[in-house]
This record gives C-alpha cells, sequence and structure tokens, in this order.
C-alpha cells in the first residue's frame, strides 16, 4: 500500500493506494509544525481507516515542512505510524508543483489558509520568494483576506448593507476577536474562515476592489521576482485560487501572464504523479 498525503493549514487529503489499485479517500484536520506539536499529529493518524494491508510507502506534502529538522521529525512520526519501508516528506509548494507542472517548468503558487510561490524547473523548486506566515500576512492568502476584512468591518470602512451582513453572520465582537487570535490554538485558520464572506460576494465592487488589491499584490511582490521566468505558465492549488479563478485569470492576463492549471485540490493529480512515476 501507498499512503499520498496533502496537509494545508486546515485540511488534509489522504489517498490509500492498495496494490491491487483501489483508493481509500479521506479527509482529516490539517497540521503545520509550526502551529501544533507531535501529540496533535498522534491525534490526527488515530482517525484513520485501518487496513491489514502492510504500507510500503508514504508520501507526504504539507504545510510548514521548512527545515530538515522538522522532515526528519515527520518523517520518525509516520514511519513509527506506519511502520512503512519508505516515507518521504516534502513541503507542500513542491506537491503543488507535481500536481500542476508534472514534469515541466512553471511558475506555481498556493492561495489557501496560506500562500506561496516558486519557480519549478520540473524536478526541483529552484526561486522561492520566502512565505513569511500569516502573522506577516501572506499576500492573498484566506488568512490576509480575512484579516483585512475584519480590519475593514471595526475600522468602519464597510459599506453599512455589508456591516450588516457581516455581523448577523458572525455576530462577532472585539472580545471574541481578540480571544480567538491571541488565546486559542489555530488563529491562521479562524482567520482564514472569515475569507468566506468576501468569496461568496466577490461580485460586489466593495469586496471585489479588496479582492483585486490582494491578487495584484502576489502578483507584483511574488510573480514579478521570476522576471525571467515569466514566459511560463502560472499554476496554482487551493480553495482561494479556486473560489477566484476567474478574478485571477482576468488579472494575470491582464499583466501578459500565462495561465496554467488551477486546481481547488492537488490530491488527485499528486496521486497520478506517483503512480506513473
Amino acid at each position: 500500500m501507498k499512503i499520498i498525503i496533502d496537509s494545508g493549514g486546515t485540511k488534509a487529503d489522504w489517498r490509500l493506494v492498495s496494490r491491487t489499485g483501489s483508493i481509500i479517500k479521506t479527509q482529516t484536520p490539517g497540521f503545520s509544525p509550526l502551529h501544533q506539536d507531535a501529540s496533535y499529529l498522534e491525534g490526527i493518524l488515530g482517525q484513520l481507516p485501518q487496513s491489514r494491508e502492510l504500507v510500503q510507502t508514504v508520501y507526504y506534502y504539507g504545510t510548514g515542512i521548512h527545515s530538515s529538522e522538522v522532515r526528519d521529525t515527520m518523517i520518525a512520526i509516520l514511519k513509527d505510524s506506519f511502520r512503512a519501508d519508505e516515507v518521504f516528506v516534502e513541503s507542500d509548494l513542491l506537491g503543488a508543483c507535481r500536481a500542476t507542472a508534472g514534469f515541466k517548468p512553471g511558475i506555481v503558487g498556493i492561495l489557501g489558509t496560506g500562500s506561496s510561490t516558486c519557480f519549478f524547473d520540473g524536478r526541483k523548486i529552484r526561486t522561492q520568494v520566502p512565505s513569511l506566515g500569516y502573522i506577516l500576512r501572506d499576500e492573498a492568502s484566506g488568512c490576509a483576506i480575512g484579516s483585512t476584512l475584519i480590519k475593514s468591518y471595526f475600522y468602519n470602512e464597510m459599506p453599512q448593507e455589508l456591516r450588516e451582513e457581516f455581523q448577523a453572520e458572525y455576530k462577532l465582537t472585539r472580545n471574541k476577536l481578540l480571544s480567538s487570535v491571541y488565546g486559542q490554538p489555530a488563529a491562521n485558520s479562524y482567520l482564514a474562515s472569515f475569507a468566506n464572506f468576501a468569496v461568496s460576494r466577490q461580485d460586489d465592487s466593495y469586496i471585489r476592489t479588496m479582492l483585486n488589491l490582494e491578487l495584484t499584490q502576489l502578483i507584483d511582490r511574488h510573480l514579478m521576482q521570476y522576471s525571467d521566468k515569466l514566459t511560463f505558465p502560472c499554476h496554482f492549488v487551493g480553495s482561494v485560487a479556486w473560489l477566484l479563478r476567474d478574478l485571477l485569470t482576468e488579472i494575470l492576463n491582464s499583466r501578459g501572464l500565462k495561465v496554467g492549471k488551477i486546481l481547488r485540490k492537488p490530491i488527485d493529480e499528486l496521486v497520478a504523479f506517483h503512480l506513473k512515476k
């Protein structure tokens, strides 16, 4: 059996592929070594379907895999949990590259709870503008969009009709916000949850201007740094990229950039990649 995992900050998709080719699909909470400890991951592993088939190989792609120490820790936990012969742990960004570009070069970005981009040469990530996390505000991420929306609400910048809809939907107070952001775990996922309000109202002129600014900042501050690679297609994965794909495509086209694949989730393409490989 092979196990292939794509884990973001909010959700993780798992595919258990048997020797006969049958696939068990499941989803668990996401895991980030930056925000949770090993015991949290072990709790997630306990939620997985049980199989009597021996696990040969585990491929894990996840957020927060930013150093060899983190990678080694993840390998040890997964190897111990599954008794696997081989465990490979890579960043979610490399997973996005393999799911969209395959073995071809391209610019690849993730727009989900967080955001990150890189230039992929068909084998490796060659150039990357560093992702600095939600506190330093990953451009165009769900967390950044949610944060911008919250500030717009509390600073009385949001049009009155939208303010009333926002309050009716979330019943948010300053005390509740500060307690959730500064006193509870997974503040990144909490902030990103508010992006749903903006995405569902993306045709509203105020919201569209806000979203346009977020996506434009991502392109200007990240993609444009791959200046000698801009002839290659730009691929994206993640819920924010997928739900804003029309606006994202419009902005990319306006900059003369080539639009590649835009996927909501990379997991099934990762399965195809590893079965082909």
